[in-house]
């Protein structure tokens, strides 16, 4: 068996296939506005669910995208200029639309057949897919691949079985053949890119020298050894006693300290040298089994040869007394020795090119410039530009461009499924276009900014990133609302609760950022379907898209509750929040709503008590907090048995609150607690006597 040859034969059909992709007339489903919405994005959403059209998951995804066109539909409306914007960049998006295009419709889940080839394989063998009878063509179509797969290759997928059989002896032929597909599909991926580069004359080009003699020239300190110490010691198993030896020396004594090492140290390789050690390195292991020892440097910072130390303690858990004999001092590092570390060095660096440099060429043409990869550089704010990366990017731009140039070829830009990944990733560049917009049209003074920035540098990605690249976080840091940042910190106050909460900020916000801009498109999408028509040619496709507006959430969790739905009554109601999390008093209710639910389920008290302490921690004059903080005291004893806390809670509230109606309960549980429950088992007795 010689599965290569299977490949090389499937990789030259599928090079010289003249792919037909387009499939049958897309028909419009649905408008949302002026935008149009086709039987291809329906396909397309199901092809990435990888589910049958008629699951609740698949039609919560359809929801999603619509709404997610709603609100592009409303951005454009607003603001027609991210049209233009779209279409003088698109492409930058395009090589990488095509490569998706080729590497996961065409290979992965068409395994190298076009569209019509699969339609007229479904057609003529439709039987053998009877089981499958409620599931569309689109659903299919991989099923449809793998089958007609084996067939083209099968002699191939007989030898591969019989060599699986032999190497495992339970395996059934199903895994044998899905091992198969495993197989083939990670050497295409392992191999194509490279060949494909080779078919169309992808080449890197070269890039500037580094200059490594320079960049040694003006860091030379950071090329020395490092400073050293010699060392003798003595070793003991009992810190006491050799404490009590050692006091007997004095300083610069080094023959009384090599005597006393070579006559009581219990380290008998050193002992025999008078506890020599020799040169340490600062955070390294010290040899003949001494280890690492914490602090040793800094037992003789600042002080002369001659210095003893105290009893230190090793990693592997000996006791040792150390003498210093002698202090090393750096030296410079020669070139040939560090020139490796020097071009890693230069490696991290980034060195300035002219946006205009030709880094890859295809048949000998410019097709990515330097610009492209500062494109990639603005795209993710996560990568610092460096020397490093250019070439990862350049390589991976370089495929890029390769399976792009196939695709196009192979006319998988005329495709149905390359439209609707167009049409998406057009609403997705309009929704996070907007975002920035919104941020530069934010009136966040400079100052605060440029405050925030030196004090944390970017907050929410890399500290490290430029001012003007942090800036849309630092306005989202700074933006970030309220009452998130103190739910957050009273419900999470095992975490945050032992410092103010200015001194958690960064990591709160940080923490909770992206579930945040996430409900905060929600909140668009909400007022999007406010302003958007929606006219939907189906009647499958007719949706409720006001489920995010206060009213209906509100309205369905009471409707879930009743139904004694607690999880998803609870979901809605947290939804509520992060939709609306600038609306004080929703916030609030919701937050005590959300408490209570929780309060009733044995799974739930800690989550409970953690809602009502953010519930009255943020609201300490709600007619609600008295409530609130006895019901956490009452579920801390009670239910969860964390007497500490409770009674902490608990004598707070008679503090805060001495003329309560619940002040009687309040005192019971507060001397029940310090009696150790006695006096809830006295209660009982008494009852049960009574009985």
């Amino acid at each position: 068996m010689n599965l290569r040859v299977i490949l090389s034969l499937s990789i030259a059909s599928l090079m010289l296939a003249a792919c037909n992709g387009a499939g049958p007339k897309d028909e419009l489903v649905a408008r949302i506005g002026s935008e149009n919405f086709y039987q291809s994005d329906l396909d397309f959403i199901a092809m990435k669910q990888r589910d049958w059209t008629h699951t609740p998951d698949y039609r919560e995804a359809v929801s999603r995208e619509l709404s997610r066109t709603a609100l592009a539909t409303k951005i454009l409306q607003e603001n027609p200029q991210l049209k233009e914007k779209w279409n003088a960049e698109f492409a930058k998006f395009e090589i990488r639309m095509l490569m998706v295009a080729y590497q996961q419709f065409f290979a992965m889940n068409n395994m190298c057949f076009t569209d019509s080839e699969l339609r007229t394989y479904f057609q003529n063998h439709q039987s053998e897919f009877a089981l499958d009878s409620t599931r569309s063509f689109t659903e299919l179509r991989s099923k449809i691949a793998v089958r007609l797969f084996f067939e083209t290759y099968a002699d191939s997928l007989h030898n591969f079985r019989a060599k699986w059989a032999a190497d495992n002896s339970e395996a059934d032929t199903a895994q044998a053949d899905s091992a198969f597909v495993n197989y083939v599909k990670h050497e295409w991926m392992s191999n194509l890119g490279n060949q494909l580069r080779e078919k169309h004359k992808v080449e890197l080009q070269p890039l500037p020298e580094p200059d490594i003699q320079g960049y040694y020239d003006a860091h030379l300190s950071e090329f020395m050894t490092p400073p050293m110490m010699v060392l003798y010691h003595i070793q003991g198993a009992d810190s006491a006693r050799l404490a009590k030896r050692v006091s007997k020396i004095h300083a610069q004594d080094s023959a009384a300290f090599k005597a006393l090492a070579a006559k009581y140290s219990e380290n008998k390789e050193t002992a025999a040298n008078g506890g020599f050690v020799g040169k340490v390195k600062k955070g390294y292991a010290l040899p003949y089994g001494i280890g690492m020892v914490d602090g040793l440097f800094e037992a003789f910072e600042g002080k002369p040869a001659g210095s003893i130390s105290p009893v230190m303690r090793t990693s592997v858990g000996s006791f040792h007394v150390f003498y210093l004999d002698s202090l090393v001092a750096p030296e410079q590092k020669a070139l040939a020795r560090v020139k490796k570390d020097v071009e890693e060095a230069i490696e991290r660096q980034n060195t300035e090119l002219d946006s205009d440099y030709v880094l890859v060429t295809v048949n000998g043409q410019p097709a990515i410039r330097e610009r492209d990869v500062m494109d990639v550089y603005a795209s993710n704010n996560m990568i610092l530009p460096s020397n490093m990366y250019r070439k990862r990017i350049m390589n991976m731009l370089a495929e890029g461009v390769a399976f792009a140039t196939e695709a196009r070829k192979l006319k998988l830009d005329k495709s149905w499924e390359y439209r609707a990944m167009v049409r998406e990733s057009e609403r997705s560049y309009v929704i996070d276009q907007y975002e920035r917009l919104v941020a530069e049209r934010d009136s966040v003074p400079e100052d605060t900014l440029k405050a925030v920035y030196e004090k944390y540098g970017n907050p929410l990605a890399h500290r490290r990133l430029s001012y003007e690249a942090s800036r849309s976080d630092l306005i989202d840091f700074v933006k970030f609302p309220k009452n998130l940042i103190l739910r957050f910190y009273y419900y999470s106050y095992d975490r945050y609760g032992n410092k103010p909460v200015e001194e958690s900020l960064s990591n709160i916000i940080a923490e909770n950022i992206q579930q945040y801009r996430n409900f905060r498109k929600e909140r668009r999408i909400a007022d999007a379907w406010s302003a958007v028509k929606y006219t939907p040619y189906r009647k499958n496709l007719e949706f409720k898209f006001d489920a995010n507006s206060p009213e209906n959430l509100i309205k369905a969790s009471d409707s879930l509750y009743k139904a004694k739905r607690l999880e998803l009554a609870i979901d809605k109601l947290k939804r509520l929040r992060l939709i609306y999390p600038d609306n004080d008093s929703l916030f609030a209710w919701a937050t005590f709503q959300i408490a209570q639910m929780e309060s009733e389920s044995d799974e739930d008290y800690d989550l409970s008590q953690a809602e009502y302490h953010a519930f009255y921690g943020m609201n300490p004059d709600h007619p609600d907090a008295e409530k609130a903080m006895f019901s956490r005291g009452f579920i801390l004893n009670e239910h969860l048995h964390r007497d500490a806390e409770a009674l902490e809670v608990l004598e707070s509230f008679q503090k805060k609150y001495p003329n309560s109606e619940l002040k009687e309960s309040v005192d019971w549980l507060v001397d029940n607690i310090k009696s150790g429950g006695k006096l809830a088992d006295d209660l009982m007795k008494k009852i049960e006597a009574e009985e």
